[in-house]
């Protein structure tokens, strides 16, 4: 098929029209008009300001020549845009010549997956909405703030964010400059700011132990002074101060309640389980405690405030008495010559005239102060009243019991001989034996009288009389007291006085 000649030269001056800077001409092959945003190509720029001639659809290239924040970010590989069709990626996705009002960018953003452009929101973040984050504040990128912002399209950008958290926090960061070389997922998870899950003390400058892990966080570390500080109670974590602070000794944070008596270091005596938990370990090394008074049994267990505090302890069975030029000391050194330096003596020196001169250790022990080592063994060999018979089996108070005021000694002893002595108040017969010892009678074996001879008596017992039972010449009667007791004294002895009178 030949083609004239005619065709062939107007097809060309028609390439030749189009090809020249006249927007008139332009339009007369147009297939629509631009959008909006590229309004100002028209009547100012040919065709082929995003076409190339002999070309179908648009160049990639031109495009990227005027959007040049985009062209950087697909250079570098960031954001969305990297992953579209590297042949036709604009078009593919932006149509245009349909109209003023068709918008160039059409995409639902619940079907959007945000890992594909480098970062994914967790947690607190998943709940956000696009424009919260999407916003012309936070537009970070200086191409994208000056590109976007000459055509005013700043506000509708999805362009130019930060991944860093501090890139949107950097107003409300709660912690200032303080963590200014530190990212704040290196301790903050994205569901919630409080309770760090990423922050370990064991990693910070300072380790907790013992009681320091109980201690709150605004215990240690105090509000920061802002202008908008938060009233003294209701600090948060976020409103503390948690670095430049000290903690080379212990009095950064506490005060020493020894005034500087027992040197700098704390703990040299006290360990981190609690003030007064002190370690045996970190004494032995300052003192030996057995070369002034060696402590054993109880003395062993007892605290040491008990005999090193201040003021004298309250209890009425201890008094202590501090050496002469030790009493400014935070633990003063008490008089420890015997038991007696420390302890009240109960018995009122009752026991000083004892052979072992009345020590508390002659019969107590550091153990315990019950049982007593003074035995029966003992009292028989140093007391004036040895214990026999039944005697050995009375509980030691029955004897010695709980004096009637606390000033009145305790065991007292030394003036206890006759039976009455103690069984004054018990005494069966009423007085009627008064001057007459016991034992004339009754043995420590047993009460009871086994064989009294009665011709000892004013009235010996012959013939019948022998047979009688003692009730029926000693009957029992009231005393005045209100006891009952058998009268032996006085008693007449004739015949008619127990017989009656006979015709």
């Amino acid at each position: 098929m030949t083609i004239p000649r005619l065709t062939i030269v107007t097809c060309a001056g028609l390439l030749l029209f189009c090809a020249d800077v006249r927007p008139a001409a332009a339009q007369l092959i147009s297939p629509g008009e631009l959008s909006e945003v590229h309004a100002e190509l028209e009547g100012i720029r040919s065709c082929t300001s995003c076409h190339q001639l002999r070309s179908k659809g648009i160049d990639a290239s031109l495009c990227l020549d005027c959007h040049v924040p985009l062209r950087m970010r697909i250079e570098t590989g960031e954001g969305y845009h990297p992953a579209a069709d590297a042949t036709d990626r604009c078009a593919r996705c932006h149509k245009e010549h349909f109209g003023r009002e068709f918008a160039l960018v059409r995409w639902d953003p619940s079907q959007f997956e945000h890992s594909e452009v480098g970062w994914a929101p967790e947690g607190a973040h998943r709940r956000l909405e696009c424009r919260d984050c999407h916003t012309s504040s936070l537009v970070r990128s200086e191409q994208v703030r000056s590109f976007k912002g000459r055509y005013g399209a700043l506000s509708r950008t999805f362009l130019g964010l930060d991944t860093r958290c501090v890139s949107c926090h950097a107003l409300d960061d709660p912690h200032g400059d303080q963590f200014a070389d530190r990212s704040c997922d290196s301790c903050h998870g994205q569901e919630r700011w409080e309770d760090p899950p990423g922050f370990d003390h064991d990693e910070a400058r300072y380790r907790l132990t013992g009681r320091h892990r109980q201690v709150a966080c605004v215990g240690c570390h105090p509000p920061q002074e802002t202008g908008d500080s938060p009233p003294r109670g209701t600090e948060t974590a976020a409103d503390l101060r948690f670095t430049g602070l000290s903690f080379g000794a212990c009095t950064s944070c506490h005060r020493d309640e020894h005034d500087g008596r027992m040197g700098a270091t704390c703990t040299e005596c006290h360990t981190t389980g609690g003030w007064h938990e002190v370690g045996e370990d970190a004494l032995r090394g300052r003192f030996d405690h057995a070369a002034s008074f060696p402590l054993e049994g109880a003395h062993a267990e007892a605290d040491c405030a008990l005999c090193h505090g201040r003021p004298e302890h309250a209890s009425s069975a201890i008094r202590i008495a501090f050496m002469l030029g030790t009493e400014s000391r935070a633990y003063p050194s008490p008089v420890a010559e015997d038991c007696l330096s420390c302890h009240l003596d109960e018995h009122a020196g009752e026991f000083s005239e004892l052979s072992q001169g009345g020590g508390c250790d002659g019969c107590h022990t550091q153990v315990e102060w019950y049982p007593a080592l003074f035995d029966v063994r003992r009292h028989n060999a140093e007391s004036r009243f040895p214990l026999r018979g039944v005697h050995v089996a009375v509980p030691c108070l029955a004897c010695h019991p709980e004096p009637a005021s606390p000033s009145e000694p305790r065991f007292r002893i030394g003036t206890r001989d006759a039976c009455v002595e103690c069984h004054a108040e018990d005494d069966p017969h009423g007085g009627q034996f008064e001057g007459e010892p016991c034992d004339a009678c009754h043995t420590e074996r047993t009460f009871a009288i086994d064989g009294f001879d009665h011709d000892r008596a004013r009235y010996p017992l012959d013939g019948a009389h022998r047979e009688v039972a003692c009730a029926k010449c000693h009957p029992s009667e009231t005393a005045p007291g209100g006891r009952r007791m058998v009268r032996y004294r006085p008693l007449k002895s004739d015949c008619s006085d127990c017989h009656g009178g006979g015709a």
